[in-house]
C-alpha cells in the first residue's frame, strides 16, 4: 500500500473516532445536538466505506452516493410538477446506469 493511501486510512480512522467521541455527547444534548449527531452517524457510514475501498480497491462509496442520489431524486420526483418529473425521470436513468456500470 502506498504512503499517500496509508495516511488517508489513518485520517479517516481519526475522523471516525473524533465523532463517535461527539456523537454521544451531541445525541445527550438534544434539539441541534440530535441533528449534529444524525450527521455524524452519516458522515461515519461513507468514511467507513471509503476506508473500505481503499484497502480492497472496491467501489462501495461511489455506489452508495448513486443509490442515494437515485432515493433523494425519487422523492423529489414525487412532489414535482409533470415538467419537473420528467427532468427528475432522466436524472435517476443516468444515475441508475452509472450505479449499473461500477456494479
Amino acid at each position: 500500500m502506498n504512503a499517500d493511501k496509508q495516511k488517508r486510512i489513518e485520517e479517516i480512522e481519526e475522523r471516525i473516532n473524533n465523532l463517535r467521541e461527539h456523537r454521544a455527547m451531541w445525541g445527550r444534548a438534544g434539539g441541534v445536538g440530535g441533528k449534529m449527531a444524525m450527521q455524524a452517524v452519516a458522515e461515519i457510514e461513507e468514511l467507513e466505506l471509503e476506508k473500505e475501498d481503499l484497502l480492497n480497491g472496491t467501489n462501495k462509496l461511489e455506489i452508495y452516493r448513486i443509490q442515494k442520489r437515485i432515493t433523494q431524486l425519487k422523492l423529489l420526483r414525487e412532489q414535482a410538477n409533470i415538467l419537473k418529473k420528467l427532468h427528475y425521470n432522466s436524472e435517476i436513468k443516468k444515475a441508475e446506469e452509472q450505479l449499473k456500470s461500477l456494479k
